[in-house]
């Protein structure tokens, strides 16, 4: 191959100029510069020689032929999105002195099946395998590695298993978002803390056993996990975060163990199938909407209250925590809270007492089977009763008082009272 393809400094390769399918970086090199063959499109391997050390950011970016890359063991960096987006790339070896893949590095790599992390990593930056839309499995080393960056393997949709590594410190938000083949997550003992959103949208997991040492769930961890049907909460976890198995479809149970001391807000919501929860008495705080939507009929503690399906406190009904399709509001409820039925896909008929004076905006906000309210009072009292905005997918079409109907629930809310919120 001839010399003048390559622009060569001082042992750097600051640029390609050619157009061949197989390149072979000469002799000498020491470092391939930043974006030296970014864009060659044409390239379809190449053969890096063992004198290079370095290969610098956007060194071969958007190279979408390449196929196949001969990284040599002599190299200890990897700059940047190196490799970003070489979308033909199906395979890559890297060597054992590379300490850190850093960010973006193999992003957008959709064609990348397999991947092995050699021993010395120990850090995996953020988004360096993000988009890796066929990668099927990555081995990482039993230990060394200390951080996974935010969104490093987010939308790695094919992904079907991981085990994180032992004294892995830190697991960045959407670590594994969007993961949705992921069929089997391995924490080891001694982790501290599953990072905000690590693992959410993983639409696939099987059971899954968090190892006893891990002290707290974090936020979004297990968010959107549609097949994980059950889940082992060890002993010493201390708080479940924010979202934490937040629409976790297929969770039927959960037994939360002694010591848990703080379940955060939403954390189980959306759990359609979750019908049974065990909540310790340690338990002192437990975040608003925690078990919105689940399918719980009863459940007694002293943080919350289900009783036939609904949360109530201090004559507010905060929530609906059930699949329940008719809902009667019993009497000593005042209020009914903002969003308090919102998404409640199930709900056919719902009956409200006389003594409500408010209803809280998006009260009834995606309850589309929804179609009529029952009202134990008179027209005139419904129409003088406080009540907040509705969002577009209001599906109420009329309310049934007890001296008659209002056909449809946009005129009857209509007024110039600041009430003409509510709408469908």
């Amino acid at each position: 191959m001839e010399q003048k393809l390559f622009e060569v400094k001082d042992g750097v390769l600051i640029k390609y100029t050619g157009n061949e399918k197989d390149v072979v970086i000469p002799a000498g090199v020491t470092k391939i510069g930043d974006s030296a063959f970014d864009c060659c499109s044409s390239i379809e391997s190449i053969v890096i020689p063992d004198g290079v050390t370095e290969i610098g950011k956007n060194a071969f970016a958007c190279c979408t032929s390449l196929s196949s890359v001969a990284i040599p063991e002599g190299v200890m960096e990897i700059g940047q999105c190196a490799f970003r987006s070489c979308t033909s790339l199906k395979s890559i070896s890297l060597p054992e002195k590379v300490t850190d893949i850093d960010i973006g590095t193999f992003a957008y790599c959709t064609s990348l099946k397999s991947l092995a992390i050699p021993a010395g990593v120990k850090k995996i930056g953020d988004g360096a395998f993000s988009n890796c839309l066929s990668l099927e499995s990555v081995s990482m080393p039993p230990e060394g590695i200390e951080e996974i960056g935010c969104n490093a393997f987010c939308w790695c949709r094919s992904l079907k298993s991981i085990t994180i590594p032992a004294g892995v410190k830190k697991t960045g938000r959407n670590a594994f978002a969007y993961c949705m083949s992921l069929a089997s997550v391995s924490i080891p003992a001694g982790g501290k803390k599953t990072g905000d959103d690590a693992l959410p949208d993983c639409l696939s997991p099987e059971p899954v056993s968090k190892p006893k040492g891990i002290e707290g769930i974090g936020s979004s961890a297990f968010y959107w996990c549609k097949s994980l049907s059950s889940i082992t909460i060890p002993a010493g976890v201390k708080k479940i975060g924010r979202d934490a198995f937040a629409c976790c479809t297929s969770l039927s149970s959960v037994a939360i163990p002694e010591g848990v001391m703080e379940i955060g807000q939403c954390a189980f919501r959306g759990c359609t199938s979750l019908a049974s929860v065990s909540i310790p008495e340690s338990v002192t705080k437990i975040g608003g909407d925690a078990f919105k939507n689940c399918n719980i009929a009863e459940l007694p503690h002293p943080c919350l209250t289900i009783r036939d399906g609904l949360v109530i406190r201090d004559g507010m009904l905060l929530y609906c925590a059930s699949q329940l399709e008719s809902i009667v509001i019993p009497e000593g409820v005042t209020k009914i809270g903002q969003g308090a039925f919102r998404d409640c896909t199930s709900l056919t008929s719902v009956s409200i007492s006389e003594g409500v004076a408010e209803i809280g905006g998006d009260a009834f906000g995606g309850c589309t089977p929804l179609a009529e309210i029952r009202y134990a009072g008179t027209k005139a009292q419904w129409a003088a009763m406080q009540r907040g905005a509705s969002q577009s997918d209001f599906s109420v079409k009329s309310i049934l008082c007890r001296d008659g109907k209002i056909e449809d629930a946009e005129s009857c809310c209509s007024q110039d009272d600041g009430y003409s919120r509510m709408r469908a």
